[in-house]
């Protein structure tokens, strides 16, 4: 762990300034996903394949991060899809992260979160499969894994 002092060196190193990003992060807890509001501008649509790879991950893995909520509206952020697999899954509770942001910053988070990230995802993907990391898996880990690929890559592109 770095001293304050190391960070703040690290972060001009990277041209990052102090307390330049508000953290709007306020809090996270547990709740039960039919109790939580889809957002009416939530523009993205998830196909059955792209249902049906996050259940297998979720499943496998588990929650590795909380459905976004803003506290404000009490409407999702981020992680509709994430909240429609669970309620398929009869799950009672997931995690969820609350925000605390205005309802102009609730429409432009999602509009950008997570624009860029299905091709990233599907290129650290493809980098995973050559790396050791990967090479070190126990066999039907690979398997699992290999089958998901396929799944992730089509939904990126």
């Amino acid at each position: 762990m770095l001293t304050k002092k190391a960070q703040r060196c690290r972060d001009a190193e990277r041209g990052l300034s102090p307390n330049l990003w508000k953290d709007r992060r306020i809090g996270h807890g547990h709740e039960d996903p039919a109790q939580l509001l889809a957002n009416p501008k939530n523009w993205r649509i998830h196909p059955d394949n792209q249902q049906t790879a996050l259940t297998g991950v979720l499943s496998s893995i588990g929650w590795l991060t909380g459905v976004i909520v803003n506290k404000r509206t009490g409407m999702v952020v981020d992680g509709h899809a994430r909240v429609g697999v669970a309620l398929k899954a009869n799950q009672s509770t997931i995690p969820v992260d609350y925000v605390d942001i205005s309802v102009d910053e609730d429409a432009e988070a999602l509009a950008t979160l997570g624009y860029a990230e299905p091709a990233r995802a599907a290129a650290q993907l493809e980098n995973l499969k050559q790396s050791q990391r990967y090479l070190n898996l126990p066999t039907n880990s690979r398997a699992r894994f290999d089958a998901l690929l396929p799944r992730i890559i089509v939904e990126a592109v």
